[in-house]
């Protein structure tokens, strides 16, 4: 089978472009012949060429800031040209199936009814404004021959929970239970927190990931006496983000936490810092449709402190498997800190129960085997 994969992203320090990557490899180790389009040339580009995936990049100017009208002009100005070019490739390379990695590049699914190649999307968002997740929901559902949600909380937040034929909720594979494995891992620590507790995070270096909430916390922490804790982020910055990492530093001296936290930055292999984490915080202030890192603490037997956002519950039980709070609660946050800093066996307890239901959950093999169903319904 031929299946092209059609995605905005250009890194591979997302959830939602790993997720790609594997489902790619999948198929490549299968034997089907897979195209990936791509706007530009960047890592991505090798990644893909290095498994034996065909490139191809269309540029166009992926819609990031509604509030700048210039870019949205920019945007507008390139949907049509992006999508008709697309089309052309579809028939020329004879694809039998696209698959659109996020219905934000929705142009993917009006390019496949233009070539008549039947069109698969992911969700694999959900966005803060309820309009535009309608009017996304109305374009997946139309366009769109397949539409996989990747949970059940953003089959019920992006797309209204409608009842609908085409409509799957497929998980993303779990953690590999062998490369997050806390009895092999060594943990990485920052030298300066010695044997002291680590709280930690990972995330890349954008807003909604809620690095300052972290920040908040620890001055919550230290303001309950908690004056030794050392915390780490594990992230790099973002193209068109810049400012924001430089915000994070600039208050991490302004509020006087300077030898405390800790950005270590990108880290293409998360295991070892999870590993010297004693507590790890998934922050986020928005729905975040289906977190990874939650899912790799867990595996890691570490326990996970969290919001209640989008379909984290769905991954981890609150309260035997982490800890859950209503997004931007610090105050409950710092309370669950504290009961984890002065109770050792509480944290062992917590993560070796995320472990547990994680792995018992979730699997690489179970997705596979449910996409890899959906395309044949398809083709």
């Amino acid at each position: 089978m031929r299946i092209c994969f059609f995605t905005s992203a250009n890194s591979l320090q997302g959830g939602a472009e790993l997720c790609m990557a594997l489902i790619v490899k999948h198929l490549l180790e299968e034997g089907h012949d897979v195209h990936v389009v791509l706007p530009q040339r960047s890592e991505l580009t090798a990644h893909y060429e290095s498994m034996g995936a065909k490139i191809h990049v269309l540029y166009w100017q992926h819609l990031q800031r509604l509030s700048d009208p210039v870019h949205v002009l920019q945007y507008l100005f390139w949907l049509p040209i992006v999508t008709v070019r697309l089309a052309r490739l579809l028939r020329r390379e004879r694809i039998d199936l696209l698959h659109v990695n996020e219905i934000l590049d929705f142009q993917g699914l009006a390019a496949a009814r233009m070539a008549g190649v039947p069109a698969i999307t992911h969700v694999r968002t959900i966005l803060p404004m309820i309009p535009m997740r309608r009017v996304l929901a109305r374009i997946a559902l139309s366009l769109a021959d397949r539409v996989v949600c990747v949970s059940h909380a953003v089959h019920r937040m992006a797309l209204g929970g409608c009842s609908n034929p085409g409509i799957r909720v497929i998980y993303d594979g779990g953690p590999d239970a062998n490369s997050f494995d806390p009895d092999k891992v060594s943990p990485v620590r920052v030298p300066e927190a010695g044997d002291g507790l680590v709280i930690g995070m990972v995330a890349k270096l954008v807003r909604a990931k809620g690095h300052l909430l972290l920040l908040d916390l620890a001055c919550s922490l230290r303001d309950l006496g908690y004056d030794d804790l050392h915390y780490v982020i594990v992230g790099g910055p973002v193209t068109g983000h810049e400012h924001y990492a430089a915000e994070v530093r600039r208050q991490i001296e302004a509020r006087g936490l300077g030898g405390r936290v800790h950005m270590l930055g990108r880290q293409r292999d998360v295991t070892g810092y999870l590993a010297g984490m004693d507590i790890v915080c998934h922050l986020p202030l928005w729905e975040d449709p289906f977190p990874g890192v939650p899912m790799e603490a867990a595996v890691m037997r570490k326990p996970v402190l969290s919001f209640i956002s989008g379909g984290v519950p769905e991954e981890l039980t609150h309260p035997t498997s982490a800890r859950l709070v209503p997004i931007g609660d610090i105050n409950a946050l710092a309370e669950h800190a504290r009961e984890l800093i002065e109770d050792p066996k509480l944290c062992r307890r917590l993560g070796e129960s995320a472990r547990r239901e994680v792995l018992s959950k979730f699997s690489m093999e179970e997705h596979f085997a449910q996409v890899d169903a959906v395309y044949r319904e398809m083709v």
